[in-house]
């Protein structure tokens, strides 16, 4: 049920911009990510260029 699913996903994006600046909580996540990727798998030199590409352009 896709009209569900995006009814959700609106409704999270809209507490989520409350609680925090956007562009602060998209650098959390991807920090997040990025450092759980690192845990989970060692050789991911690919996706760590895609990450520093992202920290590029978000500042």
């Amino acid at each position: 049920m896709p009209s569900l699913h995006s009814g959700l996903a609106a409704q999270t994006n809209a507490k989520e911009a409350l609680l925090y600046p956007q562009k602060f909580h998209s650098l959390f996540f991807i920090l997040i990510n990025f450092i759980y990727l690192k845990e989970r798998y060692i050789k991911l030199d690919v996706l760590s260029n895609i990450y520093v590409c992202f920290f590029i352009f978000y500042f």
